[in-house]
């Protein structure tokens, strides 16, 4: 008898821990992840700054799924008002590691 409630008991200390280390690990990653630095290359007419502002840079884009499609619809937008039809965008480099963003 005692050894199944010790098996009981061991049971539910396994799961009460995985329980926590799942709640860390998903606690962790809920909050959207804001970039640290741009990097935007290439550009002879704008400058880096007015095409921060037009990414919304400061305070807006976050790290997450389908950031480079909002990337590119933003430029666009942006490069269309100056008179710009039809850019194209060689690369746009996302290092999720540094959380920097390399256009």
């Amino acid at each position: 008898m005692k050894k199944i409630f010790n098996d009981q008991l061991n049971h539910k200390n396994l799961f009460f821990f995985f329980l926590v280390f799942f709640f860390f690990i998903t606690i962790e990653n809920s909050f959207p992840q804001k970039f640290s630095s741009i990097n935007i290359s290439g550009s002879k007419q704008f400058s880096s700054e007015q095409i921060a502002s037009w990414l919304k840079f400061n305070n807006e884009l976050n790290l997450q799924i389908g950031v480079e499609d909002s990337i590119k619809f933003r430029l666009t937008k942006h490069l269309k008002n100056e008179g710009y039809f039809f850019p194209t965008f060689n690369q746009i480099i996302i290092d999720s590691a540094n959380k920097s963003l390399s256009v």
